[in-house]
């Protein structure tokens, strides 16, 4: 099983609406809030606190375009590198792999990727380029017992005000960690392909969440506290949403955090 850096629609079926254009529609209490629904900023605040929700997270995300870098098959077969980083999902991993490899090696940036590349096709890894106009703030949310929580995005990046919100995922029995913390994996509430994954990776966990046989869980990167991804699986396969730059946990997030150690 590998993570592929791609929206896997037969998986994701909750999620095919939030990936296309928002066009705002009512907010409707009685009708509550479903994937793919899009709405005002003013209207998708109401509806937040109608459900009594409180963003933990913040961030940029940005979703993978359709071009795939690959190169011809070489010998590099340096098996400790390559499982080091068997997961490469996203673009910060990847340079982050880069400058690992020049370290390591004393050579240069240019040599390094070239290197790099071939682990990424030798392992049979995807690496996607991301468009970087395409980031989006976004929002994780949760109301206080961690019965309920949307992702939710915005129409513009995060230094920006966005004019309306789109949600992403719906998700319950949410759990939010420290990943400042060394907390250990339950398979029970992350799921076995999420656990494999992390357990390779090293990415630590910042929230987890379910939504029918899909398990949701927002990750740190490993290297860098302020990259992440959103990533999905359900009991056979798992999907990378898209990276995230720029995450961080809100003042409330760590309140709650504050309040465990008391």
């Amino acid at each position: 099983m590998k993570y592929l850096a791609t929206i896997a629609f037969a998986l994701l079926t909750n999620s095919v609406h939030a990936e296309s254009v928002c066009t705002p529609g009512t907010y409707d209490a009685k009708r509550g809030i479903k994937v793919g629904d899009c709405y005002l900023t003013a209207e998708m605040n109401v509806a937040m606190k109608d459900f009594e929700q409180r963003t933990v997270i913040l961030g940029q995300r940005y979703k993978f375009t359709g071009k795939l870098i690959r190169i011809a098959q070489q010998d590099y077969t340096d098996r400790k590198v390559i499982d080091q980083y068997m997961y490469l999902s996203n673009e910060s991993n990847f340079l982050d792999f880069v400058s690992d490899l020049q370290k390591r090696g004393s050579i240069s940036r240019e040599v390094a990727k070239k290197r790099a590349l071939d682990v990424v096709e030798l392992s049979g890894l995807q690496y996607r380029e991301l468009v970087a106009n395409e980031g989006r703030h976004v929002r994780f949310t949760k109301n206080s017992g961690g019965a309920l929580g949307f992702c939710v995005e915005g129409n513009a990046p995060t230094n920006q005000a966005s004019s309306e919100f789109r949600v992403v995922a719906t998700y319950k029995d949410i759990l939010l960690y420290d990943a400042t913390q060394s907390e250990s994996l339950d398979t029970k509430h992350v799921g076995k392909v999420h656990s494999d994954r992390l357990g390779k990776s090293k990415e630590r966990l910042m929230l987890s969440g379910k939504s029918g046989k899909v398990t949701y869980v927002v990750v740190q990167n490993r290297w860098s506290s302020h990259a992440g991804s959103l990533l999905a699986a359900n009991d056979d396969d798992g999907e990378d949403m898209g990276h995230i730059r720029n995450i961080e946990y809100t003042p409330i997030a760590n309140e709650i955090f504050s309040s465990r150690k008391k």
